[in-house]
């Protein structure tokens, strides 16, 4: 979920892999036979982003995480972080690099030991891919990429390849994947898209996880605003899922749900026996189960924009596991493998359901420079809840400041309360 053990996950750090260097001298290689080949017009765009942070987080004494003594977890955190954003095209050839480069340190308060500090830097390609428009209907993609759709803020389920933090904020950045991709488009209705990961991806914290492939078909009018697509897909030598997604518009109303269905499950479990530690006990299973969000959205633009969404997780812990889970790290001691399974073991969201509302409200205050986005998180597993404040104020043409806010709610331990009781970030952001 959005315990502090996973918050780093939307901010998080890599270095330049091999990967990264093949898939950058890959693409240059096709622009520069690309150019070669055609005495076209080389065109350069590029803009970046500068950020600036500083959060403040109030940690929970919990059996998870004992005076912080398991997770280590910061008090402090300043970040300063730039995203440039690099595109060359050549005729039908697009070159889109996204590197970051950074700096954050932290500071860990840990009962029974000295206050400690960490101070990290880190430059790594976010993204780096080529785009070739072979034709009217077809484009081909290859790459560091991201690539998502669904009409939900929270979940876009039936994309099992890239996956959304379920809560964001200013500071969120989505890991790229090493993929392949083919965009098809049939007339002005019907769309298709197929996606191959070429190997396995290092942008989650889930080592186990295996590459992936789907393929996406969509209905849309011509307007864009009512459309529904069907996905199938497949792990390597694992599991496969289909998934469908919809939406539906009616004036400033709109309807919408996304979900994905499963045979099986290789989330880690507790056992009866505390002792057994976790286990993928649902892996060869025949049940199928299902991860699904349903919502609906009422949307003026430029005055309000309200959200009410359910989210359903087949694969999530009962309230039973949940407790089951907490015995089993107690009988480990608090291993690392079973924190991680515990954390890091369910994916999406551990729990079973669910609810969702947000509140924006855009282009408030003077000169509409100001937007404000409250936005209320409710487990009806084990009712604990999260709320969460954005607030935005765009001070120039190029600089917005930025205050999230976050109280989690209910008893400790609980999904939202066993790391983090509150937390707050300032920040700026400039861009150019």
């Amino acid at each position: 979920m959005n315990s502090g053990a996973r918050r780093g996950a939307s901010r998080r750090r890599a270095t330049v892999t091999p990967l990264s260097l093949r898939a950058g001298v890959a693409v240059s290689t096709m622009l520069l036979a690309t150019t070669a080949a055609k005495a076209e017009e080389v065109t350069l765009d590029r803009s970046a982003r500068w950020y600036i942070a500083a959060e403040a987080t109030q940690l929970t004494d919990s059996a998870v995480n004992p005076g912080n003594r398991i997770l280590q977890l910061p008090r402090w955190t300043l970040l300063s972080e730039l995203r440039p954003d690099v595109r060359v095209s050549v005729a039908d050839l697009t070159l889109v690099a996204r590197p970051r480069f950074g700096v954050d340190t932290s500071v860990v308060h840990t009962q029974g030991l000295e206050q400690s500090s960490r101070t990290a830097f880190y430059g790594y390609l976010n993204e780096v891919f080529a785009t070739l428009r072979v034709n009217d209907w077809l484009q081909i993609t290859y790459g560091i990429q991201n690539y998502e759709w669904g009409p939900a803020l929270t979940l876009n389920p039936s994309n099992a390849i890239v996956q959304r933090p379920l809560i964001q904020n200013f500071l969120t950045l989505i890991p790229g994947r090493p993929m392949g991709r083919v965009n098809l488009s049939i007339g002005r209705n019907f769309s298709g898209v197929l996606l191959v990961e070429t190997r396995p991806s290092h942008a989650t914290d889930q080592a186990y996880e295996r590459p992936k492939a789907l393929a996406k078909f969509e209905y849309s009018n011509p307007e864009q605003a009512n459309y529904v697509g069907f996905v199938v897909g497949a792990a390597e030598h694992d599991y496969s899922w289909i998934g469908e997604y919809a939406n539906l518009q009616l004036r400033e109303f709109s309807l919408y749900a996304d979900a994905r269905h499963t045979l099986g499950s290789d989330n880690w479990y507790p056992t009866s026996d505390p002792r057994a530690g976790f286990v993928q006990s649902e892996s060869d299973s025949k049940r199928v189960y299902t991860l699904a969000v349903v919502g609906w959205r009422w949307s003026m633009p430029r005055l309000v924009d309200l959200r009410l969404e359910f989210l359903h997780n087949g694969a999530g812990y009962s309230e039973t596991q949940e407790t089951q889970a907490l015995a089993t790290m107690a009988a480990q001691r608090y291993s690392p493998v079973s924190v991680d399974h515990y954390f890091n073991g369910v994916p999406d969201m551990r729990g079973r359901h669910y609810a969702f509302a947000v509140l924006r409200m855009p282009d408030i205050g003077p000169q509409d420079h100001f937007t404000i986005m409250l936005r209320y998180l409710l487990s009806m597993t084990d009712q604990s809840s999260a709320v969460y404040f954005d607030g935005q104020w765009d001070a120039t043409d190029f600089l917005e400041l930025h205050l999230s806010l976050t109280q989690n709610i209910g008893p400790v331990p609980r999904q939202f309360t066993d790391t983090v009781r509150r937390s707050a970030t300032v920040g700026a952001r400039l861009s150019w």
